[in-house]
């Protein structure tokens, strides 16, 4: 399964959502998009990277809807896969 509408892969490693951002706090650093603004360090949505799945399913999995969850653990897996070429 290749990412979805809301994943995305980096040098087929690395699963991104453009479901969340990040900002620059060192915990609680996971925004959903809904979200402007960090209100602890200031840090905008529109200049924070998308944050990466594995983080999200990690830290904050209560935020995922079932489908989500699977979709992103889905990703997840194809991306181990093609970064260490095993299709089995």
């Amino acid at each position: 399964m290749e990412p979805g509408e809301y994943l995305e892969t980096f040098r087929g490693e690395i699963v991104v959502t453009s479901l969340f951002w990040d900002c620059e706090c060192d915990k609680d650093f996971i925004h959903s998009k809904r979200h402007e603004a960090c209100p602890i360090c200031g840090a905008v949505r529109e200049d924070q990277p998308d944050s990466r799945a594995n983080e999200v399913l990690l830290i904050c999995p209560e935020l995922l809807t079932e489908q989500q969850r699977k979709s992103f653990i889905e990703a997840l897996e194809w991306a181990r896969k093609l970064s260490s070429g095993h299709w089995g």
